[in-house]
């Protein structure tokens, strides 16, 4: 009876409490279907065109590599679809588990084709038809920007590359400057720059002279013009320049000794060669007009004295 009475208590046990323990297959699963996974999850799930569903609150699918061989690898990964806190971020990202790191996010709302690799291993930004190695699209301006952050102990400062309807620019964003521009349309070869370090421009080249910009003092003129006798001047060609062009004109060192322009004794601007010619020039100019006047009053003597002359003469004569 006693035997009776405890199987029967047991059975109801069984019955009253549910077990939840975890299935272990110690085999290959196949599923000829599809398969939802998640707290969820429901009877009847549609599926559509999708073979795995991931459907709770929070979606994480975790990589977790257990090598142990110092020589192979083992970090963990995971794939994350939003953020489980409240007011967090609608994204989609792939986090480095073992680093703590996050290396790739796509927000919530990010439009088509903002990144695209194609077959061919192009990559778009911004486009979903890239035709070169790297392309860039936008509505307006589309810009690279190269910026050095501060996270390694260097200042930080950045760049910015773009271009529009107007030109192609290079923007120097810490300085609030943009020291280069290209203007749309210019034509081909208009800057090139050779193997040999030779520039060649196909137009006028004009450099910034406005008073407003400069610190301005008077020049000695005649001494300008002195020190120019002294200036050794030569015919000369760079050694490594393969089409072995001559060029005439003094050598860095000497134009510095005797002038003190430029930022160096290594390198002359063509401003200070025009500067010096024409000063010089302005002086030559200077000293002729001096000459002519001299002469002028040489002439006026003569003449003076010519007159002096005839008079003289002609008393002698009567």
């Amino acid at each position: 009876m006693k035997t009776k009475q405890l199987l029967m208590i047991i059975a109801l046990l069984l019955v009253v409490v549910p077990v939840s323990a975890d299935q272990v297959t110690f085999d290959d699963a196949i599923i000829n279907g599809s398969a939802c996974i998640g707290l969820d999850c429901v009877n009847g799930e549609v599926f559509g065109f999708s073979t795995l569903i991931l459907k709770e609150n929070n979606l994480r699918v975790y990589f977790h590599d257990t090598s142990t061989t110092a020589a192979f690898p083992s970090t963990d990964w995971q794939l994350v679809a939003n953020d489980s806190s409240n007011g967090g971020r609608n994204r989609f990202s792939i986090e480095d588990v073992t680093e703590g790191q996050t290396p790739f996010t796509v927000m919530s709302g990010a439009p088509t084709g903002s990144l695209m690799i194609t077959g061919d291993g192009l990559v778009g930004l911004g486009t979903s038809s890239p035709i070169t190695d790297l392309h860039v699209a936008s509505g307006d301006t589309p810009t690279l920007r190269l910026e050095q952050a501060a996270d390694l102990g260097w200042a930080p400062y950045a760049w910015d590359i773009g271009a529009n309807e107007v030109d192609f620019f290079v923007r120097d964003v810490t300085s609030q400057t943009t020291p280069v521009r290209v203007e749309n349309g210019a034509i081909d070869n208009s800057l090139v720059i050779s193997q040999d370090g030779n520039v060649t421009i196909a137009g006028t080249l004009s450099q910034g002279s406005s008073r407003h910009n400069k610190q301005v003092s008077p020049v000695d003129a005649s001494d300008i013009l002195q020190k120019l006798q002294s200036l050794d001047v030569s015919r000369w060609r760079y050694r490594n320049d393969s089409t072995e062009s001559e060029h005439l004109g003094p050598m860095a060192e000497d134009f510095h000794r005797l002038f003190g322009l430029g930022v160096d004794d290594k390198h002359i601007a063509a401003s200070d060669v025009a500067g010096v010619a024409v000063t010089s020039i302005q002086a030559l100019v200077s000293k002729l007009d001096h000459q002519a006047e001299e002469m002028a009053r040489v002439n006026h003597e003569n003449e003076a004295l010519k007159a002096r002359i005839q008079r003289i003469e002609t008393l002698l004569a009567e």
